[in-house]
């Protein structure tokens, strides 16, 4: 009726081929992905480092000053760093881009608090009040007592 399978590995050879090629598969996907990012990053790079410069060119003098303590402080390290550095320069150059913009949102968000705090005014126009009617009560409390309720 129902296939039960037992929880000692009794799995058939088919299904662990198939889940084999299939992981298989996906690795060599995620790796043309990467690969065919890479590719454009290493194209834009230069792009993408004007544009990091033009928005912050701070980044780019924090990340060489940077370069130049881990050099200064363990040489070898130092070198290994900016030889990574100019290997990776397109994910570097993202990286540079992406604290520009970090940089520039949050300048734009102090800039607006400190607006705020100082007590900016701001544009507003003045609306006309309208008078509205006075609605009647939906049940009258009868203010008579009637004759007979009592019981005392």
């Amino acid at each position: 009726m129902f296939d039960q399978k037992s929880s000692e590995g009794g799995g058939s050879p088919r299904n662990t081929f198939w889940a084999l090629i299939l992981f298989v598969g996906l690795l060599v996907g995620v790796f043309f992905m990467a690969r065919l990012v890479f590719r454009l990053l290493y194209f834009l790079g230069p792009v993408i480092l004007i544009a990091a410069l033009i928005l912050d060119h701070k980044v780019f003098l924090d990340y060489i000053s940077w370069l130049r303590k881990i050099f200064k402080r363990d040489t070898l390290m130092g070198v290994a760093a900016i030889v990574l550095s100019v290997l990776g320069y397109p994910i570097v150059s993202a990286i540079l881009l992406g604290r520009a913009l970090m940089r520039r949102q949050v300048k734009t968000l102090q800039r607006d608090q400190e607006r705020r705090a100082k007590g900016e005014l701001t544009d507003f126009e003045e609306l006309e009040s309208r008078q509205f009617p006075t609605i009647p009560p939906l049940f009258r409390e009868e203010k008579k007592e009637r004759e007979g309720d009592d019981l005392v």
